[in-house]
């Protein structure tokens, strides 16, 4: 199966309490379980969480972001820039811009524990 995503086709979703808003592209929803990605805009602080059972990659598509990891350094990724956490890693992040995270398998409601 080939997929053509437009992003603007997908709807804008705000979290404010993560001062994002979000398009979710491809995943569990369009079919898809092997990974999910989504287009984000931050503005700011997102929340402490610790991932599920997936793989999570950052794409920096513009800006600049300052992770925050509970036993590894902080770390700064600007446009370019690529962060691959394993499962099961707890962190935060902080910053303005858009990037795109990528998770495999896919994203599921729940994956993400809040702390």
């Amino acid at each position: 199966m080939i997929r053509h995503i437009v992003p603007e086709d997908s709807p804008l979703i705000p979290e404010p309490r993560n001062s994002l808003e979000l398009r979710a592209l491809i995943g569990r929803a369009t079919g898809l379980d092997a990974l999910s990605m989504t287009w984000v805009r931050l503005d700011g602080t997102h929340q402490r969480l610790k991932t599920g059972d997936t793989v999570r990659v950052y794409y920096v598509l513009s800006g600049q972001f300052d992770f925050f990891f509970d036993q590894d350094p902080m770390l700064t990724a600007a446009q370019g820039h690529t962060v691959v956490m394993d499962a099961g890693t707890t962190y935060g992040l902080t910053g303005t811009g858009e990037y795109l995270v990528i998770n495999a398998p896919a994203f599921s409601e729940g994956d993400d524990q809040y702390l």
